[in-house]
């Protein structure tokens, strides 16, 4: 794209000659200016900044390679008084380098240190000391976030972001020193132009994808953004057809082609849609798409994911097993979570009849953990990305267990839970808890059970038959360490696990006042009025519908709340249908969980002639439908909203417990 930089203009602004490097006193670099291809010693002073004292410090480095951004791990150790040392190899086509550091691998990290949002950035070089290719460009990029062209996320709240005439005379000064790399930050023009001149920026992306349409020797990229920019941007059909109908022509397998054809298979069926697919993964190789990735890899995510859901849907599961060797972890776990996990936890399928693919499943992903695939673009470094498949597989592991133990295969729901590391085994699922504690019984490993039992309530991830398991053993020592199962339950919990209950708690405790209502009851006559609640009643309201998975599954949690505060005549729990037909299916969601002592009520319409039975529930829990919700009232007035379900029954017990606790020690 030789002549665009005509078309830019260079605002008179007083910028340095040379390139640029952010220094900042808690970063050192043993080189600088940073050159491409070398390898330098990253030096990290964590004092006096926001991680400071923090037992572990995670460096990540964003650069902009062949005009491309790329995100890298930066491997720490501790070097002493607060001070992180690793090395960093500049990677041979890099233009710029920004750092930042954090106290864990999230994407979403609590704490940051991006040089107190100025961050810590560096220009690369060439062999004469002059900007490398994209250096100019990434600076001015990676400084107007609202372009959605450099990191996302790399720079916090209350960022000034530069003006619109500085990122302008950093693009021109890109074009200008390096004018046949046009075409690779073509997209880049085309967002500042739409940022500069919004509606009337039509003028300048028709010239811009004029000037690429005349290149000669045209990428798969170049062509994709030729009729990407016709299609979305210009809204000129019939022009992005006949780009497509050329192109196509020339190069049947392009990108471009690629998209099209993956879009073409969704309105197949059958053995139609099977054969192609099958062409389709010929034409179109998933794994000679990963040594070169363009960024239009979601086209393989969509196809993978409904070619493998669709061969698990009709049992066929060596073609399936056979596509997810050539495909990536994530589209695994999809099937997997639509599949096995679904059927477990919410059909009435006996698990034998898919206890064996589900392990076939499971297998693949432990194979897979640590292969950094991102259909999207490389978005996650390789240690942020194992971290997300190994918690993702760590319950999956779990959920594994349950399907072995209720398929009898005691050993294997054993074995697959001891793959779960034994610090995060307990945390997942209590389901899985308990299917180990059965299965070590059933292997008679009595002590082992025990220890598993214990685990699993200082995780607070217990089941009510693990509760009752519990309370067996210990009724049955002579030399009690407690002086009730409550207590002695409660101390096995861990301070990290308490301390997790209490910060969620204080999150809901509210005061706040509510409409008096009037319900009626599930099959008896009668209603409950809340003008009948005695100022030091604690009312526990769970709305709920029979429709509502995470509500029927939240039930045991409560049965083990109800059945604590069972002789407690201020505490009352009542369960309120909403947002569903009253009566309805409840009865079978009671008998199929032999749930007692849980009073159902019937939610309010909102008028005489509607049908919405959602009175009470719109008046506590305004701006959202979302359920189940719990309300607790105390002194007419809200004292406690908690949306959701965590899936754990003991969990919920404690939670529910601690808010009355609280409640119930107020004057």
């Amino acid at each position: 794209m030789k002549r665009i930089h005509f078309l830019l203009t260079a605002w008179m602004l007083i910028v340095p000659a040379t390139f640029f490097a952010q220094q900042a006193s808690r970063l050192t670099l043993s080189a600088d200016p940073l050159e491409a291809g070398q390898t330098i010693t990253v030096t990290y002073d964590a004092k006096g900044g926001p991680l400071g004292g923090e037992s572990h410090v995670y460096g990540f480095a964003y650069t902009y390679d062949d005009y491309k951004w790329h995100i890298h791990d930066v491997a720490l150790s501790n070097g002493g008084d607060n001070t992180w040392k690793g090395s960093f190899n500049v990677p041979a086509d890099c233009g710029l380098v920004a750092f930042k550091f954090q106290a864990s691998l999230s994407e979403y990290p609590d704490t940051v240190d991006n040089n107190d949002n100025q961050g810590y950035i560096y220009m690369v070089g060439d062999a004469e000391k002059k900007p490398a290719r994209g250096a100019q460009l990434a600076w001015g990029l990676l400084r107007k976030p609202s372009l959605h062209c450099g990191v996302e996320g790399y720079f916090g709240q209350g960022f000034q972001e530069i003006s619109d005439e500085a990122v302008m005379m950093w693009l021109d000064k890109e074009t200008k020193m390096f004018p046949a790399e046009g075409h690779k930050f073509f997209n880049a023009m085309k967002a500042v132009f739409r940022h500069l001149y919004g509606e009337k920026a039509e003028g300048g992306i028709r010239y811009l994808v004029g000037v690429l349409e005349a290149e000669p020797n045209k990428t798969d990229e170049d062509v994709y953004n030729i009729w990407s920019t016709y299609q979305f941007d210009l809204k000129d059909k019939a022009k992005a057809d006949s780009v497509m109908k050329a192109f196509a022509a020339v190069k049947p397998y392009s990108m471009l082609n690629r998209r099209e054809n993956a879009g073409k298979l969704y309105q197949l069926q059958g053995e139609e849609f099977y054969r192609a697919a099958d062409e389709f993964r010929k034409n179109y190789p998933f794994r000679e798409w990963l040594k070169n990735p363009d960024p239009q890899g979601f086209a393989y995510a969509n196809f993978y994911s409904a070619l493998e859901r669709n061969l698990y849907k009709d049992k066929q599961y060596d073609k399936m097993l056979e596509v997810m060797d050539e495909g990536a972890f994530s589209t695994i776990a999809d099937v997997y979570m639509h599949g096995p996990l679904w059927l477990i936890q919410k059909a009435p399928t006996d698990p034998k009849e898919y206890v064996d693919i589900s392990r076939k499943m499971i297998d693949r992903m432990l194979g897979k953990v640590g292969e950094n695939i991102d259909y999207y673009g490389r978005s996650r470094t390789d240690a942020q990305m194992r971290e997300a498949q190994q918690k993702t597989l760590d319950y999956y592991l779990c959920v594994q267990a349950e399907i072995f133990q209720r398929s009898e295969r005691w050993q294997d729901a054993v074995d697959y839970m001891d793959k779960v590391a034994e610090g995060e085994r307990f945390k997942q699922y209590p389901a899985g808890n308990q299917a180990y504690v059965v299965s070590l019984e059933r292997l008679g490993r009595g002590d082992d059970a025990i220890r598993a039992l214990k685990s699993a309530a200082a995780a607070a991830q217990m089941t009510p038959l693990l509760i009752e398991k519990l309370q067996g053993y210990y009724n049955a020592l002579t030399d009690k360490p407690a002086k009730s199962f409550d207590e002695y339950l409660s101390s096995l919990k861990s301070e990290e696990a308490k301390a997790m209950m209490m910060a969620h708690v204080r999150e809901g405790l509210v005061d706040e006042p509510f409409t008096p209502f009037n319900l009626q009851k599930h099959n008896e006559k009668g209603t409950v009025s809340s003008a009948s609640f005695h100022k030091d009643d604690i009312v526990v309201l769970d709305f709920w519908a029979t429709w509502c998975a995470p509500c029927i599954a939240a039930l045991a949690g409560m049965q083990l709340a109800v059945d604590k505060y069972a002789d407690d005549e201020h505490v009352k729990f009542y369960f309120v249908q909403t947002q569903d037909t009253p009566g309805g299916a409840v009865d079978r969601v009671w008998a199929r969980g032999k749930y007692h002592n849980m009073q159902v009520l019937y939610d309010q319409n909102k008028s005489a002639s509607s049908k919405g039975y959602n009175k009470v529930y719109s008046d506590m829990f305004k701006g959202t439908s979302g359920i189940p919700q719990k309300a607790v009232l105390k002194g007419g007035r809200i004292r406690y909203r908690a949306e959701g379900y965590g899936g754990s029954p003991s969990g919920l017990m404690d939670e529910i417990s601690a808010v009355i606790e609280i409640l119930k020690k107020e004057k």
